[in-house]
């Protein structure tokens, strides 16, 4: 497996990568391409790409490389085709190349110089090498426009990558990580409205390291290249693609462009969980972005995933038992974008493998439809045929004219009502903007291409933005916890009833039956410092969910007395996450101590000891998602006081492996009576943190915290 989005022990950011096959072992005995990369050229300079090896061990467990130490010798060359095409843009291809004989040398230098001359009129270079960084000026163009906000906002929805300086520019309000409160921030001040972060101020003792450069002509170039070991080849100009070299799903296409995938889906009732895979042709199409549309709950996926027969595919599945996922009117389902890389005829679909409505009534079992829904391929808003039991309506079998513009929407506490991902330019585009429950409306910023959409506050508290469209519409909502009315004593009893809610809500409670919930940062980590993040206590008698205010690792919330049995989350405010969770049972404290994920500790109320532990599921079999390709999976148990309980470290070793229908294997063992934490591991070395007990299912995502262990998340 592998993560485009990785970082490095040092915690620099790189494409990271990982392998295990004992069964089938990787055969480099002779030279070939280990790994391939494709990259477009974006800014004038000097680049570099190099690939390192971390750990290789062979069939003996001999090692070749340990900790990124080379043990014995190996080739590993690093080669880059250019392929320039008419346009000013320019794509390379990086290929590692390596082999395992030990005859090859253990070390690879290399030079490698280009020198071009190019003849281009109207090329402007606008942040020049050495200049300064500006806040705010994230495309580096010397000033602050709405084009910054824009590329900010598609960096934000994974639909933009920025550089090293970019990301300082786009830094504005000071947190640790770029935000859509960067984005506002910068929004602010393009509409001239107050903002306390220095957007448009230069950032002091920063200068430019990349260039930023334009061109409204065709360049042409001449490159030399000179390599040592590294082998350095270079195409001269192709000439211009022939139109329509290429058709997906029937549309027409040429090589090199970018098509938009969407999967329409139409269901009568609510569904609780879904399944299923896209698959697409992978010698003719390069996948760039893949996003599911409701995300609520326990939702993933795979871009590198296999089928139930093992052909690769874009996996997922998703379970929300308490929100439940709404496609009972057509909608699209999920989203993905392609670049077309070699003229044919290609096809991308949609499968669903499980879908279950809230009564537990399938739609489809293992790929097989029970009952009729709709499922509908539409690539560049061209409908294809459905694969459901019904038949949809339907639409053009050629792409709409004009061109096709992004929906992009940054939305916190908010939801919009329409849902397209794409639209057409000339073409009418109207949302209203919703809080939820509890909530109100604080911020709304929303561009249309280089314009500026004036949102229409309505009497419920909504807002309405229309336009027609002349570029990528993006919009930015947030909506912050309304205020609680004063509670009125009257003879009614209804005036003392708590509104109770499975989806995050303000609850109104009578004065005297409150209490106030505080929780500290202890971790580490400082998890709770987090600005960004979202802190919500959930009654888990009720089910009803209250949203927590405060910030610099201290966050409070009014409920009612009778809450005693609670979780708290740590959410991703863009939704769909969880990042940690703490469920516990509070006795008579008011003030949890966080320590570690899922950890901590109450005082009574005057910092006495009452420190009641999780709900401990004592002689309930949990399962482990192995999606680490650890193979063997440990389970380690212990108490509230840190006592083993059980066999001793790494544990009892998981059984029943069963595949999960992803690639990776679920473990199961029965946790032993007395246990409130476990810690999972491969006995050799790699481990998670310390995990409270209380849920049916455990897995990780990658994240790890500052001593190496695995973050766990889980599933009920």
């Amino acid at each position: 497996m592998y993560k485009t989005d990785g970082t490095i022990g040092d915690g620099s950011p790189a494409i990271t990568y990982n392998g295990t096959s004992y069964a089938d072992p990787y055969d480099f005995r002779t030279k070939q391409p280990f790994l391939t990369a494709t990259f477009t050229v974006a800014k004038a300079g000097n680049w570099t790409i190099n690939n390192k090896f971390v750990r290789v061990d062979d069939t003996n467990t001999d090692p070749y490389v340990v900790s990124e130490v080379i043990k014995k010798p190996f080739v590993n060359e690093d080669a880059v085709t250019v392929s320039e095409q008419p346009t000013s843009a320019t794509t390379a291809t990086s290929t590692t190349t390596a082999t395992s004989t030990t005859t090859a040398t253990s070390t690879t230098t290399a030079t490698s110089t280009t020198t071009a001359t190019s003849a281009t009129s109207g090329t402007t270079v606008t942040a020049p090498i050495g200049g300064t960084l500006i806040y705010g000026d994230v495309n580096l163009d010397g000033e602050v426009t709405i084009r910054d906000a824009t590329l900010l906002q598609k960096y934000i929805a994974k639909s933009a990558i920025l550089s090293a300086d970019q990301l300082k520019a786009a830094l504005v309000t000071g947190n640790s990580e770029v935000s859509v409160r960067d984005a506002t921030a910068i929004q602010k001040y393009i509409a001239h409205q107050p903002t306390p972060y220095p957007v448009g101020q230069v950032i002091p003792g920063t200068t430019v390291t990349t260039a930023t450069a334009t061109s409204t002509t065709t360049a042409t170039s001449a490159t030399t290249t000179s390599s040592t070991t590294k082998p350095t080849t270079a195409s001269s100009a192709t000439t211009p693609q022939p139109a329509y070299n290429a058709t997906v799903n029937g549309v027409k296409c040429n090589v090199g462009d970018t098509i938009t995938y969407t999967c329409n889906a139409q269901f009568d009732n609510l569904l609780e969980d879904y399944q299923g895979y896209v698959k697409y042709s992978l010698d003719g199409l390069e996948l760039g972005t893949f996003a599911l549309t409701q995300t609520q709950g326990s939702a993933m996926f795979k871009t590198d995933g296999t089928t139930g027969d093992g052909s690769p595919a874009i996996t997922y599945n998703a379970t929300s038992y308490a929100d439940p996922y709404d496609f009972r009117t057509k909608q699209p389902f999920l989203t993905a974008t392609f670049t077309v890389a070699k003229a044919g005829n290609w096809t991308i679909n949609n499968k669903f493998v499980r879908v279950d409505d809230t009564n537990t009534d399938p739609y489809v079992v293992s790929e097989v439809i029970k009952k009729p829904f709709v499922n509908e391929d539409l690539v560049n808003g061209a409908t294809q045929p459905s694969t459901s039991t019904t038949t949809p309506t339907p639409t053009s079998s050629t792409p709409i004219s004009g061109t096709e513009y992004s929906v992009v929407n940054n939305l916190v506490n908010v939801t919009s009502s329409n849902s397209a991902a794409t639209v057409k330019e000339g073409t009418s585009f109207t949302t209203t903007l919703s809080p939820a429950s509890g909530y109100k409306i604080s911020t709304v910023i929303a561009t249309n291409g280089d314009d500026t959409l004036v949102a229409t506050e309505n009497a419920d508290g909504t807002y309405t933005l229309s336009c027609t469209v002349k570029g990528d519409i993006i919009i930015t909502c947030i909506a912050v916890e309304a205020p609680i009315p004063p509670v009125t004593t009257t003879t009614t009893s209804t005036t003392t009833t708590t509104t109770t809610a499975t989806t995050s809500t303000t609850t109104t409670i009578p004065s005297g039956d409150t209490v106030t919930i505080t929780l500290v940062d202890g971790t580490p980590q400082n998890w709770l410092a987090d600005a960004d993040a979202v802190f919500v206590l959930v009654d888990n008698s009720t089910g009803t969910s209250y949203n927590m205010e405060g910030g610099a690792g201290t966050w409070t919330v009014n409920v009612p007395k009778t809450v005693t049995n609670i979780t708290i989350n740590r959410n991703n405010p863009n939704g769909g996450e969880t990042w940690n969770s703490w469920s516990t049972t509070r006795g008579t404290g008011t003030t949890y101590t966080a320590t570690s994920s899922g950890v901590g500790s109450w005082d009574n109320g005057s910092g006495g000891g009452d420190t009641p532990t999780a709900p401990q599921p004592s002689g309930n079999t949990i399962q482990f998602t192995d999606n680490q390709g650890w193979g063997t999976v440990y389970a380690y148990f212990f108490d509230g006081s840190g006592n083993t309980v059980g066999s001793d470290w790494p544990g009892t070793q998981m059984g029943n492996p069963t595949d999960n229908g992803f690639g990776q294997t679920n473990y199961f063992v029965s946790v032993p009576s007395g246990a409130t934490t476990v810690v999972f591991s491969n006995g050799n070395g790699a481990q998670t943190v310390d995990t409270a007990l209380g849920h049916t299912g455990y897995y990780t995502d990658g994240t790890k915290d500052d001593k190496g262990h695995f973050v766990t998340l889980s599933w009920d």
